[in-house]
């Protein structure tokens, strides 16, 4: 039992050197509004204003927060942990990193405790665990998204980039 938690450790320490890439900082953070006004007083700025792509004008500079960022608020966090985006997390999705260790410990429980029918099915069951778990996530994106484009919040863009909320 030590030599496998020994291992263990050590294949989640190199793992996570191996896997620690870096990456440009966006100075964004998850809300996408509540910013600086200063995007109206320099068009050079357009760090922290609302809507940076259009021209700067008066109208533009309205950084308050409006009942639609909510939804844009749990999408970005849908994203950064199902969706593999190199500005949001290096192209790498939290969720499938874990599961992708989650089995992985699963299969050294299934072939090098192969001996032991107990530690065998122990391994068995947290890989069907994982493969059940990753459905349930996934499918509830995809029902969520749904239910973002039937209340006029997400527009449905095609299969590219369908869980994308624009916010008015």
């Amino acid at each position: 039992m030590r030599k496998f938690l020994f291992l263990s450790i050590a294949l989640v320490a190199v793992g996570f050197f191996v896997l620690a890439v870096p990456a440009q900082t966006s100075a964004e953070g998850l809300v996408p509004c509540g910013g600086s006004p200063r995007c109206c007083e320099s068009p050079t700025i357009t760090t922290g204003c609302t809507n940076p792509d259009q021209p700067l004008n008066p109208t533009n500079c309205d950084y308050r927060c409006k009942f639609c960022d909510i939804f844009v608020l749990v999408n970005n966090i849908i994203k950064f942990l199902l969706v593999p985006n190199v500005s949001l997390n290096s192209g790498f999705p939290i969720v499938s990193i874990i599961a992708s260790l989650y089995i992985v410990i699963g299969g050294f429980w299934m072939v090098f405790r192969s001996t032991n029918e107990q530690d065998y099915k122990k391994g068995k069951d947290m890989v069907w665990a994982v493969v059940a778990g990753m459905l349930v996530i996934f499918a509830s994106w995809a029902f969520l998204n749904t239910i973002f484009t039937q209340i006029g919040i997400a527009q449905w863009t095609g299969l590219g980039t369908w869980w994308t909320i624009v916010c008015h």
